[in-house]
């Protein structure tokens, strides 16, 4: 074909036969257009790289299939008419994830991503102190059917960090310093709240470890936050040096609605991830300098979440789960109902249990003396045990109601409302 074309497009033309030389123009246009959509996809000399042609889709079904979008199972997305099928870019190798098949039945949790240490900070008698009995009972029960190590810290007595950590005078930043420390004794971090109990103890933590990044973060339900309660780190430099910088950000807070470590995360994020996005950066820090209320502070996290775009992975450095698909969320979602895939519940406080159904879903508290041998010592309401497609239901009704309330200031279209080269032109890309 590229002969054909190229022979037609070598015929000289007869300037005194006007009909013939317009539609021999014509054909010139459509061969230099076909070698340019060849040149322009065809796979280099030498790579290893094969493409195939798909059909562009006919119809609105197709098309939402062909986006992955659609019922059938079966699609895939297509990101342009070309789409790879075989083979990698010369030498390069596509970054996949280590698997790690779901717990099953209360068997062992394999340590195919080296050491797992469990973090919990707290400020006065531990986890036995006020408002975290429940929670923690639950933690303890866990742990005696795996291999993790659990570490609680006092954040403010602390021996082996107290002058590493002496300049933050905020519990929230000093946690993540002393938690940097620590995170050098192990292979992998999971930092928890206090009031964060195990409600399925049939996972394992690395389940949810992605080998592709080196820290892994979740959006909360309710207000499309990346949560800064509970996260997981790799022992890494990029791990290590994540944490000091959050923590350092407490000397950034401003006097108004700041959000501490949470507000800071969503610019810490921003900063790490998308730094050569010069204006979309400074039109966050600026939201958030000037935020005076929860209202106008949500604009903050609607700023950085537009930025980021729809992206969840940044290999090498950092991911974070979408609203409930990471180990935790928190229980009044769903009246702490739960279902098999459910592994942890954010915010239960308290040292009792409740009689109304409002709280943790048991009937007695954990029995540590129990506890270890398959599922002895828990001791559920079955009625918040649950199927998916109940949970799904509820999660569904609670994301359309939240979304409909959720505050004009974070409703923006901030491309649209805030500069985009206004104030950095022609500088924008400098750092691209």
């Amino acid at each position: 074909m590229m002969h054909a074309c190229a022979n037609t497009c070598r015929i000289k033309l007869k300037q005194h036969d006007v009909s013939r030389t317009i539609k021999l123009w014509s054909k010139v246009i459509v061969c230099v257009t076909t070698l340019a959509f060849i040149a322009l996809y065809i796979v280099p000399a030498g790579s290893q790289q094969n493409f195939s042609l798909k059909k562009l889709p006919i119809s609105r079904k197709e098309s939402m299939n062909s986006l992955g979008l659609g019922n059938n199972p079966e699609s895939r997305p297509l990101s342009s008419v070309l789409v790879r099928t075989s083979g990698t870019r010369s030498g390069q190798q596509a970054v996949k994830r280590t698997p790690y098949t779901r717990r099953n039945n209360m068997g062992p949790c394999l340590a195919k991503f080296g050491n797992v240490t469990i973090f919990i900070g707290f400020l006065k008698n531990g986890w036995e102190g006020k408002k975290y009995r429940v929670a923690q009972s639950s933690i303890q029960c866990y742990l005696k059917g795996v291999n993790y190590q659990l570490i609680t810290v006092n954040l403010r007595k602390d021996v082996r960090t107290r002058e590493i950590c002496r300049k933050y005078k905020k519990y929230l930043f000093k946690r993540h310093c002393i938690a940097a420390e620590y995170l050098k004794d192990t292979d992998w971090m999971l930092v928890l709240d206090a009031d964060t109990g195990v409600v399925n103890p049939n996972h394992c933590i690395e389940e949810w470890i992605d080998d592709r990044v080196d820290v892994i973060l979740y959006e909360r339900f309710f207000n499309s936050e990346i949560s800064a309660g509970s996260f997981m780190v790799r022992n890494s430099e990029f791990g290590r040096d994540f944490l000091i910088k959050w923590a350092d950000r407490e000397f950034t807070l401003h006097e108004g609605w700041n959000g501490l470590d949470n507000g800071v995360l969503h610019l810490h994020v921003l900063d790490t991830l998308i730094p050569d996005a010069i204006q979309e950066r400074k039109n966050c820090h600026d939201i958030w300098f000037n935020a005076t209320s929860y209202e106008t502070y949500l604009a903050v996290v609607s700023c950085v979440r537009q930025a980021l775009g729809a992206s969840r992975l940044w290999p090498g450095k950092l991911r974070f789960y979408s609203k409930a698909h990471g180990w935790v969320r928190d229980g009044f979602l769903t009246s702490n109902k739960w279902h098999d895939g459910d592994f942890m519940i954010h915010l239960w406080k308290g040292n009792n249990l409740t009689k109304d159904g409002r709280g943790p879903p048991f009937t007695e508290m954990p029995d540590l003396k129990s506890c270890g041998n398959g599922r002895n010592g828990w001791h559920w309401n079955e009625t918040k045990h649950v199927d998916v497609e109940e949970i799904k239901a509820d999660l569904a009704r609670y994301e359309k109601t939240k979304g409909q309330m959720y505050p004009s200031f974070g409703k923006q279209v901030f491309f649209l409302t805030m500069p985009v080269i206004g104030q950095c032109y022609p500088d924008c890309e400098r750092l691209t």
